[in-house]
């Protein structure tokens, strides 16, 4: 099994990527407001594995197998999903360490995925029951003592335009 070497250039950009990389608190940045949630961040997370694990495996396979950067891609994506189809399989020892970490961590950030999606339409139905859900306060007309005259006062409004057709006479 041939493995590809990597140079002295290589080992000094990966050592200065990696001390980049520790240095860099998250904490200390200043994210806008929409990626401060959770969701946001999961995604965010997601996004960034998948760049690294396709960057990564196009680095480490290329000059093995001459593979592209789709082919990293769907490999990374079939991983990280733990679909595993089997079509593209890492042949050097980076690549299959690679693929033991992408896998771990794919286990992890796909069902946190899955989780959060299944709370917020679990949380959303409960809040919709409870009648909890912010309301559109405007377009609409309550009528107090319903009677036989409310009925012409309804056709008046639709006729006016003040309120638009339910479908219900």
């Amino acid at each position: 099994m041939l493995e590809p070497r990597l140079s002295a250039f290589h080992l000094t950009a990966l050592r200065l990527s990696a001390l980049r990389l520790s240095s860099l608190r998250l904490s200390s940045l200043r994210l806008p407001g929409w990626a401060r949630t959770g969701s946001a961040k999961l995604a965010i997370a997601i996004a960034v594995v998948i760049t690294l694990s396709t960057v990564s495996f196009y680095a480490l396979e290329n000059a093995v197998r001459g593979r592209g950067l789709f082919e990293a891609l769907w490999w990374t994506v079939v991983t990280l999903t733990t679909v595993g189809y089997g079509d593209i399989v890492p042949e050097t020892t980076g690549g299959k360490l690679l693929g033991l970490a992408v896998m771990a961590g794919g286990i992890g950030l796909v069902s946190t995925l899955s989780g959060n999606l299944a709370s917020l339409l679990v949380e959303r139905k409960a809040r919709k029951r409870k009648g909890l859900l912010e309301v559109k306060m405007t377009g609409h007309v309550i009528i107090f003592g319903w009677n036989a005259s409310a009925l012409g006062l309804v056709r008046g409004l639709r006729a006016g335009g003040l309120v638009g057709s339910s479908g219900r006479s």
